[in-house]
């Protein structure tokens, strides 16, 4: 039986619009009435993935910032980790030469040193924008501020070549992602959504094969590596698509799976 439905939001359950669709939030509250979990899983602050839930009219548990951050029961705090401040500054002096735009993220906000053009278009995208902090390279040299993620935002070869960079210079040190069109994910060594979301089935106490988990980038592989119920939002890259068992037009369509699963599970318990 599937207990727990894991869901990305950006380019899964979040429409271009960034709102959930009513086609979706029917799903997933059909999904809560079966006795189905939610869980949010994506690289987005705490705060704005709660604002998503209440949306649905539900209380999800949360794994955020590609799991730095993993949240139980309640709300409950069950992980935090990030960059130590060596690591940290030297993933920030990364972007430096390319044509790109930075958000670092403590965890419970954006910030950037500079609102450059490309950060100013990413900013509408966010439900809390970024805080403008020009002394974020001194702050964080002096160990005044914890970060865990750094975001970079541009044109996609341009991305790929700090990417390839990244691993270059910082290769084994830090994780990185493209999770959108125009953003790549920088993120400490082993710090994944799989990893975060393993920490929070322990918790519940559930099996992985009692787990779907819906995606679309590069960020989500992890969380389908981890279950035998994996769902590729079908317009996704061909390379994320061939790493979930399934594929599905929409999040709706995948829990509307996860249902028939279950009830098909529970056929064959009562025949026996």
């Amino acid at each position: 039986m599937i207990k727990l439905i894991v869901s990305d939001l950006d380019g899964t359950l979040l429409a271009h619009d960034k709102q959930v669709h009513e086609r979706e939030r029917t799903a997933l509250l059909q999904a809560s009435a079966a006795g189905v979990e939610l869980c949010l899983a994506s690289g987005r602050l705490h705060i704005e993935m709660e604002h998503v839930g209440q949306s649905i009219g539900l209380t999800p548990y949360i794994v955020s910032i590609n799991g730095a951050y993993v949240f139980g029961p309640g709300g409950k705090p069950l992980y935090a980790t990030g960059f130590d401040r060596e690591l940290a500054s030297e993933v920030y002096a990364l972007g430096a030469g390319f044509q790109v735009g930075m958000l670092a993220c403590t965890g419970e906000l954006n910030v950037t040193p500079e609102a450059n053009e490309i950060v100013e278009r990413v900013n509408p995208r966010l439900q809390r924008p970024a805080t403008l902090m020009p002394e974020l390279p001194e702050t964080l040299r002096g160990g005044g501020i914890s970060l865990c993620k750094f975001s970079y935002f541009g044109e996609m070869a341009e991305l790929k070549r700090l990417q390839a960079y990244a691993e270059t210079k910082l290769g084994g040190r830090v994780t990185t992602y493209i999770t959108d069109v125009d953003c790549l994910d920088i993120m400490p060594h082993g710090v994944t959504k799989g990893a975060g979301l393993a920490m929070l089935l322990k918790e519940l106490g559930l099996k992985a094969e009692e787990t779907l988990c819906i995606g679309d980038s590069f960020n989500d592989v992890s969380m389908f590596e981890l279950t035998p119920h994996s769902f590729a939002m079908a317009g996704c890259d061909p390379l994320v698509r061939s790493s979930a068992r399934h594929t599905a037009a929409c999040v709706a369509d995948a829990v509307a799976w996860a249902l028939e699963f279950n009830a098909a599970a529970a056929g064959k318990t009562g025949a026996r």
